[in-house]
């Protein structure tokens, strides 16, 4: 989670009780219905902060709206604002990985500053039809999984501050697919999100 420079605040606690004194007057950028769109929506709803939705068309306008002001919050990848996190033209409140992340170590994960459950990680995956043969499927997995350990014994990935992290199956993957759409689901229902 980002903020401009301007934003009176150094910490996620201290940017969230700035803008709960300020219900509806800060906003927030996120493309409509991304993961950082309702990851905001879900940290507001915890934090009791009332902030206004801006709709973006994505990680390349972040730096561009915090600085000019069009936007006060937002939650982006590392990998677009490491650089502007680095020269100090944006504030870094936290990071929604497990853990904190090398290129930023002094930024708290959402855990640490006190929002366990808040965030969503960048993930990718290979979906086939149901009724397709186990045998297929747990060969594309494992014919995957050696791609992405080839190519990451290059550390192309990292980087690019992509860390990659593999699931230990397919059912793996398809436990957590099947957890995170139900955890989105219940945000887009209790903030009554609609994409026409």
């Amino acid at each position: 989670m980002v903020a401009g420079p301007k934003l009176p605040a150094n910490s996620l606690k201290e940017a969230l009780d700035y803008a709960k004194a300020r219900p509806g007057e800060l906003n927030f950028g996120a493309p409509l219905g991304s993961y950082a769109h309702l990851d905001m929506l879900a940290l507001t709803q915890r934090a009791g902060v009332r902030m206004v939705h801006i709709p973006t068309k994505g990680a390349g306008e972040t730096l561009a709206n915090l600085l000019r002001g069009d936007t006060h919050f937002q939650i982006s990848n590392v990998a677009s604002n490491i650089g502007a996190v680095r020269s100090g033209q944006l504030k870094a409140f936290a990071v929604t990985s497990d853990k904190r992340l090398a290129e930023v170590p002094n930024v708290p994960t959402m855990a640490e500053a006190g929002f366990p459950g808040i965030g969503s990680l960048n993930w990718n995956g290979i979906f086939a039809p149901v009724k397709t043969p186990r045998a297929a499927i747990d060969r594309v997995f494992r014919d995957s999984v050696a791609a992405m350990k080839e190519l990451e014994a290059e550390g192309l990935l990292a980087k690019r501050q992509l860390p990659m992290v593999l699931s230990a199956s397919a059912q793996a993957f398809d436990a957590y697919v099947q957890s995170e759409s139900k955890r989105w689901e219940k945000i887009i229902r209790d903030n009554k999100v609609v994409i026409e």
